[in-house]
């Protein structure tokens, strides 16, 4: 299910982060006599500030659980980020008087603000519709950074590998988010994947007055199924089951893999009248194939959307609507199926 508090904490750390980052920059501007460096750390300065009005805006976002838990690991992530934190406060503790020196500072700053998460969080914000993503401009900010170390330091070899280290991190990061969208093994979309193809078309349906349906769709009974058969029988099972929701889908529709059991569908241009019975028909294709060998039960939860305005924060909140409308199906007992239409 999803986290919110996780993510909420993610956010505010690469706030706490990026507003460290803005008093350094200030300072290494404060400190210059140079009227070069003064324009620089200024225009990086006020680059930070425009990321601290993404995090802020995000962070509001997380505070109403309406982002999703995009990190598997976020408990990680997040004790990563809390020793980022750190080493950026120390960095701004101690402000080095010569240039040689401050550059040194900054390429730390630097190095600690390409943490994966933010690269990764930079994304999803563009995926929600964010106009001024520091993710665009930020091969640009390096470039600049580079020009600047090599104008004001003598090049040598040790320069040259700051330089391509720099490089390096934000390549590998921007390439590590845009990994593949599609889950291995059933070949339904991942989180991102899912994302990424339905806020467009929550959009598309708002222009043309549709309504949609948000489905969270969970299995039960795979614990016992691995302690009497093994993972590998799971694994089996579950490419069945993403060909099964797939079969029973328009091509229109998305599925994604939310979770290890565990799936979100986005049914477009759904007939109110019809969804019911579109996810009654997904329910009996799962459990007429596994069933009869398994003891597998599935829990739904689905919610009609109508986009008025706000589509990405009102898809959000449809979906969380939908985890909430599947929690309680479970509690009723095994394949349930709960379904919210518009008032």
């Amino acid at each position: 299910m999803v986290k919110p508090n996780n993510i909420a904490r993610i956010v505010k750390l690469c706030l706490e982060i990026d507003q460290a980052a803005y008093s350094i920059y200030m300072q290494l501007s404060e400190l210059s006599e140079d009227a070069g460096l003064i324009a620089y750390w200024d225009k990086i300065s006020m680059k930070q500030y425009d990321h601290i009005r993404l995090w802020k805006e995000l962070s509001s976002y997380a505070q109403k659980g309406l982002l999703p838990p995009i990190f598997d690991d976020g408990e990680s992530v997040e004790q990563e980020l809390e020793e980022q934190l750190t080493r950026v406060k120390r960095l701004g503790d101690a402000i080095p008087k010569s240039i040689s020196d401050q550059f040194m500072a900054a390429y730390w700053l630097e190095f600690y603000l390409m943490h994966y998460a933010f690269a990764k969080i930079y994304h999803f914000a563009e995926i929600i519709g964010y106009n001024k993503n520091p993710h665009d401009s930020y091969d640009n900010h390096i470039d600049d950074f580079i020009y600047m170390l090599n104008k004001y330091n003598e090049e040598t070899p040790e320069r040259r590998l700051i330089a391509e280290t720099l490089k390096r991190l934000w390549a590998d990061n921007r390439k590590w988010v845009s990994l593949t969208s599609v889950d291995d093994l059933t070949s339904a979309f991942n989180q991102k994947g899912f994302y990424e193809s339905v806020i467009p078309l929550s959009h598309f349906a708002r222009r043309k007055d549709e309504v949609v349906g948000i489905v969270k769709l969970k299995i039960d009974g795979f614990n016992e199924i691995n302690e009497e058969y093994g993972r590998f029988t799971i694994e089996q099972i579950l490419r069945q089951m993403g060909k099964n929701i797939k079969s029973t889908l328009r091509h229109s529709d998305i599925i994604g893999r939310f979770d290890y059991d565990e799936f979100a569908l986005f049914l477009n241009n759904i007939n109110e009248a019809d969804f019911e019975m579109v996810l009654r028909k997904i329910q009996e294709s799962i459990l007429n194939n596994s069933s009869s060998l398994y003891d597998i039960t599935v829990g739904i939860g689905g919610i009609i959307v109508s986009f008025k305005s706000h589509v990405e924060e009102t898809l959000l909140d449809s979906i969380q609507q939908a985890d909430q409308l599947l929690e309680k199906a479970q509690a009723l007992g095994k394949s349930q199926l709960l379904i919210k239409k518009p008032e």
